[in-house]
């Protein structure tokens, strides 16, 4: 789960900046856009994350019956 909050901090950051740099949004840009934006991330990396775990599981069951049959 830490590597989620940190892919999810790091892209919110380099989100934001990229907005600020360039100065395509940067009058508009509200604290309550940014958290919404956070959240949005969050559950984002987190649904990203449940699905791998998902994987990893059905992975790991495919291989522990493909070792009991040899």
């Amino acid at each position: 789960m830490q590597s989620s909050i940190i892919t999810t901090s790091s892209a919110t950051i380099g989100g934001l900046s990229k907005a600020f740099i360039f100065g395509f949004v940067q009058p508009t840009i509200t604290l309550t856009q940014v958290i919404e934006v956070s959240i949005y991330a969050a559950i984002s990396a987190s649904i990203g994350y449940g699905i791998k775990m998902c994987f990893d599981w059905i992975r790991a069951k495919i291989r522990k019956r493909k070792s009991k049959k040899s």
